[in-house]
């Protein structure tokens, strides 16, 4: 573990393939080497991690098969763990950490963090607001039938926001209607 800390780029030679590196990592997420996370642990570019080689042209339709990922050693404050496809579509460049749960729950413990916490949103409505249409009673219709799936801790490995079954109660949201949303979306300092 010490020589994977101090030189990961040769033990990735040495092992000869990107796959056998990632194996060992996977090993070592099962049945961690040591007792306390220290700060060499955290700062050692000794994780794998996954990014486009280059953003696609907008409009290009592409599919997995034809998609160039290049892989990198990293920090694991540099990673993010992608918990939402979309974002690490819109910023494709950015360092993932490789889509395997046991790999994901080990670089959440060194220090990476979730894709979803990294981006910053904001969103302004355009033109007129309605609150009580029949499309805002149709959609507060299917969320009271339907919140309990949204909030039960089952349905996902971890919780989408604490105490969201309050948050879906008819006196605490809003639904309106408006006739168009303009979203930006940041990735931390972008």
């Amino acid at each position: 573990f010490r020589l994977l800390l101090s030189s990961p780029s040769l033990v990735l030679e040495k092992l000869g393939s990107e796959s056998k590196y990632r194996s060992l990592l996977r090993r070592i997420a099962a049945d961690p080497p040591y007792k306390t996370l220290s700060d060499e642990i955290k700062q050692s570019p000794f994780l794998l991690a996954y990014s486009e080689k280059s953003p696609l042209p907008n409009g290009n339709k592409d599919t997995q098969l034809n998609k160039k990922m290049n892989c990198s050693l990293a920090k694991a404050q540099d990673i993010c763990i992608v918990d939402n496809s979309l974002y690490s579509r819109m910023f494709p460049t950015t360092l993932t950490c490789p889509p395997y749960s046991d790999l994901e729950e080990f670089y959440r413990t060194i220090g990476s963090t979730y894709i979803s916490e990294r981006v910053k949103r904001t969103f302004d409505v355009v033109g007129a607001i309605q609150g009580d249409t029949h499309r805002t009673r149709h959609v507060r219709a299917v969320l009271n039938e339907r919140g309990p799936l949204l909030s039960s801790p089952l349905v996902t490995s971890r919780p989408l926001v604490a105490n969201a079954s309050i948050l879906l109660a008819d006196k605490r949201l809003d639904v309106i209607e408006v006739a168009e949303i303009n979203a930006q979306f940041k990735l931390g300092n972008a």
